[in-house]
């Protein structure tokens, strides 16, 4: 099943610039992107959608990954893939990530199904360290936990 999530940004996720390993692992053509949404924020100012459609070969896990760059998830323990991303960005500033997963057909897919069914706050996040964010670095936080 297809959920949309909008990722909560922190210091590094919320700068287009920490995305770099990850868009160029995509094979979007990312560069040309980079240019356009340059000129549009330098000459007029503007926030830019950016989308990333059709995404193959990334998944993501519950809860944070335990080490960076993170391993390669095979699918039996991943828990969903990313089918689309989309920022929107002023200069180098992320100012809304949406995020399309595809829960998989697995115990850990239906964990999420479950949850979100039965309206528990789960979020999207992203594990990055040293400022870069790299394919297989989504996550879903806050399972069963209490917040103060």
């Amino acid at each position: 099943m297809n959920f949309q999530f909008d990722v909560k940004l922190d210091e590094v996720s919320s700068k287009f610039s920490s995305y770099i390993p990850l868009i160029e692992k995509l094979g979007s053509d990312y560069k040309q992107y980079l240019r356009d949404i340059k000129l549009n924020t330098l000459l007029e100012n503007k926030k830019v959608q950016y989308d990333i459609e059709s995404i193959r070969q990334v998944y993501g896990c519950i809860d944070r990954p335990s080490e960076f760059p993170v391993a390669v998830l095979f699918v039996p323990s991943s828990a969903f893939s990313v089918k689309s991303i989309s920022f929107i960005i002023k200069d180098d500033d992320v100012l809304k990530l949406t995020v399309i997963i595809d829960t998989l057909d697995n115990e850990k897919g239906k964990i999420i199904e479950k949850l979100i069914e039965e309206n528990i706050d789960i979020h999207l996040c992203l594990y990055h360290k040293d400022g870069l964010i790299d394919k297989n670095s989504f996550y879903i936080d806050n399972l069963n936990k209490k917040t103060s």
